[in-house]
């Protein structure tokens, strides 16, 4: 049986450039320990994973990206702006031709930026799409929009901290994990977020209804202006400081919660 479980290992990790020798030994010290410890061969393999399973972890592993920085500031750009995720670990946009005159695109192992070349910004009439591969992670995320609706329902983001600055344009967000803080400031605009997770988020509006479903928040602190903030999910500690809008946090863990209007 372990034999055949040696055999099964070394070949599929060769069909997947893994490093065979290395997994083999592995399993062949583990062996051995569980040998000496007075285990039978079939008690020993029960406690191995299945070959796929070791195979897909190594493969997680080795596929998996972490960019330092993804940065999207845009200015005079008027148009959709779509973030979605594809297989692999690789970024690849598409832009209107004529947004390159006025910014700059970096893309390296560490970086994805789109960012203006000068101050001296004119105004583009093509949507932007960006495809990010599933297996890329990020340490900085942060998006500073002028006038743009952003569609990221389709977009899975795992980041250390999260930054997206909004002036003027609708936001749709699903499935957000942030190790750390998250900030959100906008001006004029409505924000409909799914699937958020994160340690801290601050998050400050003037004029736009904000709305976050399934949260998972250690800490929260809103400011507002004119606008209604929802929040449906764990919100373990909340503060609000507002001039006109409704205030909700839904507790779903323990169907509670709290509702307010100050003026």
């Amino acid at each position: 049986m372990f034999e055949k479980f040696i055999e099964e290992l070394e070949k599929k990790a060769k069909e997947n450039n893994l490093n065979a020798d290395e997994l083999i030994q592995k399993y062949k010290e583990q062996y051995e320990i569980g040998i000496e410890a007075g285990l039978s061969e079939e008690e020993i393999l029960k406690r191995f994973k299945s070959v796929d399973e070791i195979i897909n972890e190594k493969l997680n592993i080795k596929n998996k990206r972490i960019l330092k920085e993804f940065n999207i500031s845009l200015g005079g750009t008027i148009g959709d702006v779509k973030i979605c995720n594809e297989k692999g670990n690789k970024i690849r946009y598409i832009v209107p031709k004529d947004l390159l005159n006025d910014y700059e695109i970096i893309l390296n192992n560490d970086i994805f930026k789109i960012v203006p070349k000068n101050d001296n910004l004119k105004r583009h009439h093509g949507d932007i799409t960006i495809f990010v591969g599933e297996d890329i992670e990020f340490e900085h995320f942060e998006i500073n929009n002028v006038n743009s609706d952003y569609d990221m329902k389709n977009f899975n983001i795992k980041c250390l901290d999260f930054n997206f600055s909004n002036v003027n344009g609708d936001v749709v967000i699903e499935n957000i994990t942030i190790k750390e803080k998250a900030s959100i400031n906008t001006v004029n605009g409505d924000f409909d977020i799914n699937k958020f997770a994160c340690d801290k988020l601050v998050f400050d509006t003037v004029n736009g209804d904000i709305k976050i479903d399934n949260a998972l928040i250690n800490l929260l602190k809103v400011s507002t202006v004119n606008g209604d903030f929802v929040a449906n999910g764990i919100v373990k500690d909340y503060s609000l400081d507002t001039v006109n809008g409704d205030f909700v946090v839904n507790h779903q863990k323990n169907s509670k919660s709290i509702s307010g209007r100050l003026k």
